[in-house]
Formats: C-alpha cells, sequence, structure tokens
C-alpha cells in the first residue's frame, strides 16, 4: 500500500493500541505467573492418565519442606522448634507447621483399625506357613510373640484371634527403616554430633514452583528470629525456588542492562545522533512489549529459564534498526517510502528468523516453545515498528548523513582482501568444517537434567546435611499401580508384593512401602479367612493352645469385609491416605521405595512383568531416568528440526539466487554451528540439548546475513549493518556465557562462536555469479567485447 508516513504512524498506533488492549485484558484475566521448575521442563500438555497422576504427585511433593532444628539439650531443641512453629504458622501462604505428631499409630490404634476383621488378615510369614501346613513354623512364631517381654500386644489380642495370626500381622512397623524416633510426647527427634534435632515439616498452600509464592514465603522464613545457639538446618523446593528467582532477577539485570548498553553505544558510536539511540531504544521496548504479549496468549506459566533468554531479543531486534538506519543515511527526509530498497530484505529476513524460531514448537519442550513465541512476537513488533514509524522519524528527525563512517570502508577492504582469493577461502572453509566433523564422531552428548542448573554450595550442603541426619536416602523412585475400582488397585498390587518381597531380599532395596501390605484386598481377606478355618479344622494350633489351655481352633466364618474407605478413616489407615489417589474415575496407590542400591535392577525387575496383566496397570517412575531419555529423543528431534530448517532455507534460496549462492548461503551457518559444537565440546567437555538449540539461532542469524549479501552485494553499508549486527549478538549471547546457570552459558557461548564464524564467511555468496543458462544469452554475448560481459557478470 503507497501510504504517507504519518498514515503509517497512525496504522501502527491503531495494531499497537490492539495489542496493549489484548495485553491488558490478559493480565487482569489472566496473569501469567512465573515457575521455577528447572528440571520439568517438557510441554506441560498431558497425554494419558499416568502423566496426569504423576504431575498431581509431583505437586503434592513440592509442597513440602523440611527443618531441623538441633540443640545438645532436648528441652532447648523442644523450646526452639515451638517458638519457631508459632512463628511460621503465621505465615499467609503456609497451609500447615508440625514438629510432632499427635495421631501416631500405636498399638492400640492399630489394632482398632482392624476391629471386626481380626480373624481375615495374616502377615506373609504366617500366610506361607500355613499353605506349606508348616506346624513347627506356625508354633514358633506364636512361641515367639509369647516371649515378647513387656510386649501387651499378644494380651490385646489373643480374645479376638486366639491363633496369633492378628498379632502377628500387627507386629511390625507400618513405617520405612530410619533413624527418627517418636518421643512420648510426639516429637519427631533425631540424634547426630552429639545434637538432638527436632523434625519440623512445613506444608505450603501452594507447590514450590510458583516464584512469587516462594519468594513471598522464603522471605518471611527469613525474618522469624533464630536461636544462635540453635543450629537449623532446612532443604524444600521453595529454597531452591528462591534462590534461583534471585539469580535469574539478576543476571537479567546485569547481562541485559550490559549488552544493551554495549548495543547503544555501539550505535551512538556508528551513527553519531542520540536521535537514532533514543528510536533504537524505543523499538528495543516494542519489541519486548510484543514479546510479553505473545506469552500472555499463549501460555498460563512461564519458566524463568524463559525470562532470562529472553534478553537475546536484544541482539536480534536491533538488526532491524542497523538496517534501517544505514539506508536512511543516504536518503532524503522528503523521500515518501525511503525504505523501500531493503523492505523485502527486512521481510526475507523476519521470515528467515522466523522460520528457525518457529521450527521450535515442533519439539515438546517448554521453554523452547516459551522463547521462540517470545522472540516471533518480538520481532514482529520490531518490524513493524520499522516499516511504519522509521519513515516518519526520518521525516521529522532527518537521519541522513553525507559521510557514512570510513571506519566500515576499512572494514568491508579488509574482509573483501580476506575472502578475495576464492579457492583460498573455500578450502579454508572446507578444512574447517572436516576438522570439526571428525571431532564430532566421539561426540559426548551429555542429557542429565541437573547439568542444566547450579545449586549454590549452601543449598547443596543442607540438603546433603538432612538426608544424613535422617538417614534415609530419599529416592525418586516408585511404582505407580492402576485399578478400575479400589479392590482391582489392590489385588493388582497385592500380584506385585512377592517380586518386592524377592528384591528386597536381594538387598536390591532397603525397604518399601505399600498399601496392601496393611490392607489386603477382599479377594485376599477371604482366602486368609479360609487358611485360618481349614487349619483351625485341622487343628495346626493344637500344639500351642495345648501348651497355653487356649481354645485357638475357634475360628469364624468373615461375614463382611475391610474396604479402602473406612480403613482410611483409621488412626493407621491415616497415614497411608496420601499414597492413595483417584482420578477421572481410576484409583491409583503409590509403592515408595527407601535406599535403592541398584535401580537397573530394580527398573528391569518390574518393567520384566512381560505376558502378566499387571503390566498394564503399573509403571516404574523414575523421574530423573525418564527426563534424560526424553532429553535425548528432544535432542535427536531438534537436530532433524535444523535439517528440515536448513533445507527449506536451500530450497528458497535456489529459487531467489540460484543453486551454486543457495549451497554457500545455506551452508555457511550449518557449517558455522559445526564449528562452534566442536568448540563447545572441547571447553565443555560435553555437548547438550541447548547446545544444540542454539544451532537454530545460529542458522537464522546467518541466513540473515546470506539474504542482506545476497541482495545488496559486498558493499560498506552491509558491511556497517552486518557488522554491527554481529556485534550486538556477540554482546548479548557472550554475555549469557557468563551466566552461572550452565544451561543459559552453554547455549550462549555456543551462539556466540557461530556468529563469529557465519560473520566472516557469510560474504562468500557475494563470490558467486550464476551463470548465463539460455543460448540467446549465449549468443548475445558474441556480439558484446569479453571484458564488457564481464564486467556485466562482476556487476550483477
Amino acid at each position: 500500500m503507497n501510504l504517507t508516513s504519518i498514515n503509517k504512524l497512525y496504522l501502527w498506533g491503531a495494531q499497537c493500541l490492539i495489542f496493549i488492549v489484548v495485553l491488558l485484558f490478559l493480565v487482569i484475566n489472566k496473569p501469567v505467573s512465573i515457575n521455577a521448575n528447572l528440571t520439568s521442563l517438557f510441554s506441560e500438555s498431558i497425554h494419558n492418565n499416568w502423566q496426569a497422576i504423576q504431575q498431581k504427585i509431583n505437586s503434592q511433593a513440592n509442597t513440602t519442606q523440611i527443618y531441623l532444628i538441633g540443640h545438645s539439650n532436648l528441652e532447648q531443641a523442644k523450646q526452639a522448634s515451638n517458638a519457631f512453629i508459632e512463628q511460621a504458622k503465621a505465615i499467609a501462604d503456609i497451609g500447615s507447621v508440625t514438629g510432632k505428631l499427635s495421631n501416631i499409630p500405636n498399638q492400640s490404634t492399630m489394632i482398632q483399625s482392624y476391629k471386626g476383621f481380626e480373624q481375615q488378615v495374616l502377615s506373609p510369614q504366617f500366610r506361607t506357613a500355613l499353605e506349606n501346613k508348616d506346624l513347627n513354623k506356625i508354633f514358633k512364631i506364636e512361641f515367639e510373640l509369647i516371649n515378647q517381654i513387656g510386649d501387651q500386644l499378644v494380651a490385646q489380642t489373643l480374645e479376638k484371634n486366639p491363633t496369633l495370626s492378628f498379632a502377628d500381622f500387627l507386629n511390625r512397623s507400618p513405617f520405612p527403616q530410619n533413624k527418627i524416633n517418636i518421643s512420648n510426647d510426639g516429637y519427631l527427634t533425631v540424634t547426630h554430633n552429639h545434637l538432638i534435632y527436632i523434625l519440623v515439616t512445613i506444608n505450603t498452600k501452594e507447590g514450590a514452583l510458583n516464584v512469587n509464592k516462594a519468594k513471598a514465603i522464603v522471605s518471611a522464613l527469613n525474618d522469624i528470629p533464630l536461636n544462635p545457639e540453635v543450629e537449623y538446618i532446612r532443604t524444600g523446593g521453595i529454597f531452591y525456588s528462591d534462590e534461583a528467582s534471585s539469580s535469574a532477577q539478576s543476571e537479567m539485570q546485569v547481562l541485559g542492562g550490559l549488552s544493551l548498553i554495549a548495543t547503544l553505544f555501539l550505535i551512538f558510536i556508528s551513527y553519531r545522533r542520540v536521535s537514532v539511540v533514543i528510536a533504537t531504544l524505543f523499538l528495543i521496548s516494542v519489541s519486548i512489549l510484543y514479546g510479553f504479549i505473545g506469552l500472555n496468549i499463549f501460555f498460563d506459566e512461564v519458566n524463568l529459564l524463559t525470562m532470562v533468554f529472553a534478553i537475546t531479543l536484544i541482539g536480534i531486534a536491533v538488526d532491524y534498526s542497523f538496517h534501517s538506519f544505514t539506508e536512511l543515511q543516504n536518503i532524503s527526509p522528503e523521500q515518501g517510502s525511503p525504505l523501500t530498497k531493503i523492505r523485502m530484505s527486512l521481510v526475507l529476513s523476519f521470515a528467515t528468523t522466523t522460520l528457525g524460531y518457529l521450527l521450535l514448537l515442533i519439539v515438546p519442550f517448554v521453554i523452547f516453545k516459551q522463547i521462540a513465541v517470545f522472540t516471533v512476537f518480538g520481532l514482529l513488533g520490531a518490524l513493524l515498528t520499522v516499516l511504519l514509524v522509521f519513515p516518519y522519524l526520518h521525516k521529522k528527525l532527518n537521519f541522513s548523513r553525507e559521510k557514512p563512517a570510513a571506519f566500515y570502508h576499512k572494514v568491508n577492504q579488509f574482509h573483501q582482501k580476506l575472502l578475495n582469493k576464492n579457492k583460498a577461502s573455500i578450502i579454508v572453509f572446507g578444512a574447517l568444517a572436516l576438522l570439526c566433523i571428525a571431532s564430532l564422531v566421539n561426540i559426548n552428548f551429555l542429557d542429565n537434567p541437573k547439568s542444566f542448573y547450579r545449586v549454590s554450595d549452601h543449598l547443596a550442603d543442607n540438603e546433603e546435611k538432612v538426608k544424613s541426619i535422617l538417614g534415609q536416602k530419599f529416592d525418586n523412585q516408585y511404582l505407580l499401580v492402576k485399578g478400575e475400582t479400589p479392590q482391582a488397585l489392590l489385588e493388582n498390587e497385592e500380584q506385585i508384593l512377592p517380586l518386592l518381597n524377592r528384591l528386597q531380599g536381594n538387598n536390591v532395596v532397603g525397604s518399601y512401602q505399600a498399601i496392601t501390605q496393611w490392607l489386603p484386598s477382599v479377594k485376599q481377606q477371604k482366602l486368609d479367612n479360609k487358611l485360618l478355618i481349614n487349619a483351625a479344622k485341622n487343628q495346626y494350633f493344637n500344639s500351642f493352645s495345648s501348651l497355653l489351655g487356649l481354645n485357638a481352633n475357634n475360628v469364624q466364618s468373615a461375614q463382611q469385609y475391610l474396604t479402602p474407605s473406612a480403613w482410611f478413616e483409621t488412626q493407621l489407615g491415616k497415614t497411608f491416605k496420601h499414597k492413595w489417589l483417584e482420578d477421572d474415575g481410576g484409583y491409583y496407590s503409590i509403592v515408595r521405595f527407601s535406599n535403592i542400591t541398584d535401580v537397573k535392577a530394580l527398573s528391569d525387575a518390574l518393567t520384566s512383568l512381560n505376558g502378566n496383566k499387571v503390566t498394564d496397570n503399573s509403571i516404574f517412575v523414575d523421574t530423573l531416568a525418564d527426563t534424560e531419555r526424553e532429553l535425548s529423543l528432544f535432542r535427536e528431534v531438534l537436530l532433524l528440526v535444523f535439517a528440515v530448517a536448513f533445507a527449506t532455507a536451500f530450497v528458497v534460496f535456489t529459487f531467489r539466487y540460484g543453486w551454486r549462492r543457495a549451497c554457500v548461503g545455506a551452508l555457511v551457518p550449518v557449517i558455522a554451528f559445526t564449528v562452534a559444537l566442536a568448540i563447545s565440546q572441547l571447553s565443555q567437555g560435553y555437548v547438550n540439548l541447548f547446545n544444540v538449540a542454539a544451532g537454530l539461532v545460529i542458522l537464522a542469524l546467518g541466513l540473515d546475513y546470506s539474504v542482506f549479501y545476497a541482495e545488496h552485494g559486498f558493499s560498506p553499508s552491509i558491511t556497517q549493518t552486518t557488522l554491527m549486527s554481529a556485534l550486538s549478538s556477540i554482546f548479548v549471547f557472550a554475555m549469557l556465557g557468563f551466566s552461572s546457570t550452565p544451561a543459559i552459558s552453554n547455549f550462549g557461548q555456543t551462539v556466540f562462536i557461530g556468529i563469529v564464524f557465519t560473520f566472516l564467511f557469510a560474504p562468500m555468496i557475494t563470490k558467486l555469479v550464476t551463470k548465463p543458462v539460455t543460448k540467446t544469452v549465449t549468443k548475445l554475448s558474441a556480439t558484446k567485447p569479453a571484458t564488457t560481459l564481464r564486467e556485466k557478470r562482476k556487476n550483477d
């Protein structure tokens, strides 16, 4: 459309107003929250019920925080913990704080949990003895129970079950083994290095991944006055979120500020006009605003790493400013459409960059999706601002200059000389490529998500202290069992118990905790009751009953059975209720493990249930291993996306510039990426997903350089814009290389190396001239002097 500069400004104002109204509406009605879940970076879409229930389990785990409050004197530790608990309870976003168990299951409450069902629950050892008709084993179990001096369990259960099978069922602890003791008044205590610690558990109302909530809670906890004579050790998700958010905020301010200052200084040195600096700052502000609009439209939650990566938009958006002001330097303010000459180049540049980032949407990696949306929307805002606002600003402020900076002429001449010898350039280019490809043959890919971020020594030490003091390894692995009904779930879990017992006997796991250890299914209760009735009829208990003068053969047939709904209301059942979940009509139970010595053996055993119907009703969850497998898959997908992007760019370049130029224009950023990966491998010792993701940015920026060189030749003005573009990107990505978060620094270093290489070799596209392909042109060439034709080809 042939619009005047003022009409273009009105058009820009109208669309900008619409976007701002949309942003305000979204902020008011659906504000985006920032989360700090650095290990859960994948797409949040739920594809099946297994994923949904795992997400629910992870959310519950994130709400629990632990404090250990220790002193050499128990009473002093109790007083300190009570004072801390009272202060912590007053914090708004904390749901509950407890330092002791007021409703601890004891023998009496455990007995009450099975009232009326005493003759239909058996321990595994008692059940096995009855099934094998091992009378000696039965007598041995009963005799050991009788000889437990001071234990009232037998006396309290003898009347309800004279076979002592019920006493044997209760004669074990429902809790995993650890160093925690329960004092008479209910405090959870543990002794370590001559100090007595009180275990205080804090449950927050929301997960620890909500950055704003986490920061508020940690700030309030830090404000609680502490006794200097008492040791306080803490660990939990909110402390990691608080540290991550503080680190990210600091890095955004420092790295982003330095990048912006360096870029604006570069602009001022190049154009020597404050108005150009202000206009560029305005352009960057608009692009960032549009980026946030995109995030608000497509996401409810944004990862903290996305906000740090957002500063890369500065280095890309200012490219439009460079190209525009370099063109405006040579154009009179009176010209109606001053950017007509480079409009197609700007649009092609936007298209190639957008293509590179949009391909990130294919990868099921939520951070890359958010970065892609933020960057594409930001670049759209920058492009619209350049095309619709800058012509008006040029008319009012007059950006033209009679004498462009001589520095860029010198850089152009030097660059020309560097690439003047085509064969030498191609040899160097090819040798570097082959060398890097050879070095990547033995590339070491690291897919451990823990390598993406760095935890401070203070937090890491605290976590290790908590694990050491409590004496129990916190294993993230667990078995998730599913059933269509509560009884089907219990039966499915019972089928797995024999395997778990063998694994425990082989020391693969130290212990495990399952609901069916304490709540048999109705089917199992019927079988156990029949076993007892049959044993009584066959007088299996005569030896023991004659010893005590009891009638142990009086076993009644069960009339009703213990169900989950009733048992979870009992004192013992309440301690297991958190392991029972319901979702969309299905029922799930969690089997927890502690002190796993061989994760692979456990995983292999639980996934080798092929041919067993339980296979479809259970899944072994190893969050770290699952994440590593997904990272490996996504890395391969990302490389495939890179290949598709290259192929697409090659096709577009072929149609516009011919296949020879297309080869150079598209291959330069590909080789640059290979070089960057090889150097990253040497410096880091490994390559991860973020190094691979950097390839799309290198490709997008490299294609931009190729477009402008192909469209406008190897002129001083294009050298100026590409050099400034490269320097601004280098400022941004080199700054990212100093990030304390490895994922960010790896990404920044790789892009930085790739940009340097791309800038050096991108002008090679201007050294190739498309040969005439028609006979008509050949005939015409015979009518003209050979020197004239060569000059024409050179000019073309």
